[in-house]
């Protein structure tokens, strides 16, 4: 005959289950608290705080595409940055953010100068993030900054406002 493994009869297997549940009694029961309290919860209370990484994330190229646009449009590179650094904290403002989020806003010009046409302007909005929250532990880390960039070309056929030494021309 074949050999058999396992227990002989049915009376071993069950005297071997009676054994191996008196030595695991509770075992489950500790395991699921441990799981759920130190890698569920914590866990869930990260993932809750992705989308405001990802909105202020998305603020800050918001912020960026229509400073950029503002720029593009002013009748100069003073009145452009100017303009682009209200519609920066108008667009933060509108994301809910608070002023003092807006930490920079640059402009930059290539070719540097004046607008002309087919110069491309490049504004980059940095804004600050909400750090790390760990129930049980508070913040962690600094808070992050949420870079957005935005390029636009001056329109090759834009006309300008009279400038200084282009009157009558």
């Amino acid at each position: 005959p074949p050999p058999r493994h396992g227990p002989r009869n049915a009376g071993d297997l069950q005297m071997g289950r009676r054994i191996l549940s008196r030595q695991e009694r509770g075992s489950v029961t500790l395991e699921l608290i441990f799981a759920v309290g130190f890698l569920l919860i914590p866990a869930t209370a990260l993932l809750a705080q992705l989308p405001g990484w990802v909105g202020t994330t998305h603020a800050a190229e918001t912020a960026a595409v229509e400073a950029a646009r503002q720029v593009v449009l002013a009748d100069d590179m003073t009145a452009g940055v100017a303009a682009a650094e209200r519609m920066a904290y108008e667009v933060a403002a509108n994301y809910g953010l608070h002023p003092d989020d807006v930490l920079d806003v640059t402009v930059t010009a290539n070719p540097p100068g004046d607008l002309a046409r087919g110069q491309t302007v490049t504004v980059t909005v940095t804004l600050a993030g909400n750090p790390i929250i760990v129930p049980g532990l508070g913040s962690v880390g600094n808070p992050f900054h949420a870079v957005g960039p935005a390029t636009e070309r001056v329109d090759d056929y834009r006309g300008f406002g009279p400038r200084a030494g282009n009157a009558g021309r």
